[in-house]
């Protein structure tokens, strides 16, 4: 493993990195995927909206994994601060854009254990069960060194590892974090009386968009490679036009969330009534509410071909 040359090689082995291996491995691209095998299963779980489920079939994953997801057909938000200004409980329907389902709701244990089990049955895909050490660049090619001792190199990395990347240090890429003074507890529930398929994101929601954006990357860089791959161009000037077309879906998204949130934990009064006055008009205007469906399933500023359901 120590000399493996590949055309791509992938660090990360989640839900996005092993959806740009597979995506990439399916259209015959040699790739490498370095990623540790997991221990313990995620029971987390993760509401997949309509694009990334057409673009997991397209991949022959969701077939593996659909009878353990649930139908996510209404969206209800519920402001549930002490604040003197609290806004209306708003609904969501799917029926509303004319869709049957905005998406699903799956653990992650089963989305990752299908997404590796097709990973498995592709030829052009090499998984390296151990963990990136450093990943050192060159005019030709970039090497990803592990702890085990492989060190595979291709003329592309990708980094899915999340938000200590190593790839992404290595790259160069400066980051702008800040943290909210707030804490979140996770834990799975079993009720007694049925939930009509309706999700129920108490204020502040983040609106399923974290892992549905990692899956658009990982759509638009496969997108990327597999024509760069099939035109023989080098797969190497390819981070400049990835930028281009992930920019404007992930800082608007970014920006919505941050001020959602901020508008949640702010004790400025006019804020926090401003918050209830626009999900106020969202839940009375119903163009205005159709249209952030629309926006939410289908971002107007990113739809990759995989989300259209179409192959690569």
């Amino acid at each position: 493993m120590s000399g493996l040359r590949a055309e791509v090689v992938i660090v990360g082995g989640g839900p996005a990195g092993l959806t740009a291996a597979i995506a990439l491995a399916s259209a015959g691209v040699e790739t490498a995927l370095i990623a540790k095998s997991i221990v313990a299963p995620d029971a987390r779980t993760s509401a997949l909206l309509q694009g990334s489920t057409k673009a997991l079939e397209t991949l022959g994953v969701w077939q593996r994994c659909r009878e353990h997801a649930a139908p996510l057909r209404v969206m209800r938000i519920v402001d549930d601060t002490n604040r003197l200004l609290r806004a209306p409980e708003v609904c969501f329907d799917a029926r509303e854009i004319g869709l049957d389902v905005f998406g699903h709701n799956i653990e992650n244990r089963f989305l990752v254990a299908a997404l590796e089990a097709r990973a498995r049955e592709l030829p052009a895909l090499v998984r390296i069960d151990d963990e990136a050490a450093a990943v050192e660049f060159t005019d030709e090619h970039v090497t990803v060194r592990c702890s085990g001792g492989a060190a595979p190199s291709a003329r592309l990395a990708i980094g899915a590892e999340g938000r200590h990347s190593l790839c992404r240090s290595a790259a160069g890429i400066d980051v702008r974090s800040e943290t909210y003074e707030q804490t979140a507890l996770t834990f799975n529930l079993a009720h007694s009386r049925p939930h009509h398929d309706t999700s129920t994101h108490v204020v502040a929601p983040i609106g399923a968009q974290g892992l549905n954006l990692g899956l658009r990357d990982a759509a638009t860089i496969g997108e990327l490679v597999v024509a760069a791959h099939r035109e023989g161009d080098d797969l190497g000037t390819l981070g400049e036009r990835y930028d281009r077309m992930r920019r404007a879906d992930t800082t608007s998204r970014v920006l919505a969330v941050d001020l959602l949130n901020r508008s949640l934990l702010s004790d400025f009064l006019p804020l926090q009534g401003m918050r209830a006055a626009a999900l106020f008009l969202i839940e009375r205007i119903g163009p205005l509410r159709r249209a952030i469906m629309q926006e939410g399933v289908t971002p107007w500023a990113s739809q990759p071909r995989l989300m259209r359901g179409e192959a690569l």
